[in-house]
């Protein structure tokens, strides 16, 4: 066991206990989550958001997939001390359109540490991310898998925050999307999605519009529909919500069914 990674994962517990530096979208996560969901968290880092879905959803079971190795360590530990090792399912691995490995580049800070929040993954040999200045990176070589590939029966849930890797991911679970409509949040890139991946954030908004999504944005305290991945930043956060897909009370079912009437 890491000691550092240990220490890490005892931070995030005590963030969790009083409810301190948590992203303002998981507020919302109860009112797209219902019952017992299946719910696939791609870039899990140390699960802060699979636990958010726990909380959200008592009877959810969370597959987490994260490529770094400190993380998923940071990740399983965060599991053990929560006691949900029957309830979020750690899966060492990043996700693209077809199976076999990447380089996972993690950009180094001016202070030398590891700038763990903008590590990507990578075929291309080069190492540079445009929307972040470090100096200098590491790197290790990571199993992908392609969603389609695996069997979790219905998935009702995704979390994604795979920095520039979501069209390729998405692609990899076309199968996934056309079969279930899951409802999704997802962190998109638009910079390092051109960069990194030679595609756009209008690409992979035409995708899910092709599938009948809606988008939502976070508008100070409440939710608002958007067209598109319209970004006044080099990232953001969307829900994308299908018309077909149940919705417990909350805001999401108020718009959804204010525009059906």
């Amino acid at each position: 066991m890491s000691v550092v990674s240990f220490t890490h994962a005892l931070k995030a517990l005590g963030r969790d206990l009083m409810n301190a530096k948590h992203e303002p979208e998981t507020r919302f996560l109860a009112q797209v989550l219902m019952d017992a969901p299946v719910c696939l968290h791609l870039g899990a880092s140390d699960g802060r958001h699979s636990f958010a879905m726990i909380k959200a959803a008592p009877g959810a079971r969370v597959y987490a997939f994260e490529p770094s190795s400190f993380s998923v360590a940071a990740l399983r530990q965060g599991i053990a001390l929560r006691g949900l090792k029957d309830r979020v399912i750690p899966i060492h691995a990043a996700v693209s359109d077809k199976p076999g490995t990447l380089e996972l580049v993690t950009p180094q800070k001016s202070t030398g540490k590891k700038a763990r929040a903008y590590a990507f993954v990578n075929s291309h040999g080069d190492t540079d991310r445009a929307d972040f200045t470090g100096i200098g990176h590491f790197t290790e070589t990571v199993q992908v898998l392609r969603l389609d590939d695996l069997d979790y029966g219905r998935v009702d849930f995704m979390r994604m925050d795979i920095e520039g890797a979501e069209h390729a991911a998405m692609l990899g679970a076309a199968g996934i999307l056309e079969r279930d409509r899951p409802h999704i949040l997802i962190e998109v890139h638009p910079i390092i999605l051109e960069q990194r991946f030679g595609t756009s954030a209008e690409a992979l908004a035409e995708m899910f519009r092709k599938l009948g999504y809606r988008f939502f944005a976070l508008a100070g305290d409440t939710i608002e529909e958007r067209q598109n991945f319209d970004l006044d930043r080099d990232y953001g956060d969307f829900f994308l919500i299908h018309p077909d897909r149940p919705l417990p009370p909350g805001v999401f079912k108020d718009l959804i069914g204010k525009k059906a009437a």
